[in-house]
């Protein structure tokens, strides 16, 4: 009898403590879509600008959207398994791609 009531409230603490979790995921999940509206407008903004003045800021916004991006990750780490796909990719593709992506980084930096 005593066992199975001490089971039953490790059940509820589990219960809770999951309830809590999925709760929390679900903030951030939503903190960081709402971080990225105004994140959008600013880099529309920052198109309309000379290159020598937006250039930072558009490093700023990238690093910010990386960030959200992590925040967002990991908020999701715990359903992974779910959104968790392995294949296959071509590396040399890839590394072209991220060079692209991050080429006004590399010319401010002189990379």
């Amino acid at each position: 009898m005593l066992l199975r009531d001490q089971y039953k409230l490790f059940q509820n603490q589990l219960e809770t403590i999951k309830d809590d979790q999925e709760k929390h995921r679900k903030f951030m999940d939503q903190w960081v879509h709402q971080m990225k509206t105004p994140l959008s407008v600013i880099e529309l903004t920052v198109q309309n600008l000379d290159e020598p003045e937006s250039s930072s800021i558009r490093e700023d916004t990238e690093r910010i959207k990386n960030g959200l991006n992590t925040v967002l990750y990991m908020a999701r780490l715990r359903t992974i398994e779910q959104d968790f796909h392995i294949k296959p990719v071509n590396l040399a593709k890839l590394v072209h791609e991220v060079n692209g992506d991050n080429k006004r980084f590399y010319i401010r930096n002189k990379v």
